[in-house]
């Protein structure tokens, strides 16, 4: 496994795009990071997401997100969900700042 920092860096710029394309929703079906991360990251990327580690609660919270968008939802726990979406992206700008990524 390559470095948690760069296995990290990865799956935040696969989320990013994630984000950027959560609107188009196939049926029940919105692609997540992990439609974004390349193919030789993707078993590297899933051993960090299974890890119970420092950002396991924002893995969680984007792994509801995108259930959530996949099944058309409007909130998430009562909150908006762009609310949830735009924590999400605050987490990452953070994550990359506490990280220097």
């Amino acid at each position: 496994m390559k470095s948690k920092r760069k296995i990290l860096e990865y799956y935040l710029t696969a989320l990013e795009e994630a984000l950027r394309n959560d609107d188009h929703n196939q049926g029940f079906h919105v692609d997540g990071p992990d439609k974004f991360v390349q193919k030789e990251y993707i078993q590297d990327v899933d051993e960090l997401l299974e890890e119970e580690g420092k950002y396991r609660r924002f893995f969680d919270l984007v792994g509801v997100y995108f259930d959530a968008k996949s099944h058309y939802a409007t909130e998430i726990n009562g909150k908006n969900i762009e609310a949830v979406k735009n924590e999400i992206e605050k987490q990452i700008f953070e994550i990359r700042s506490l990280e220097n990524l």
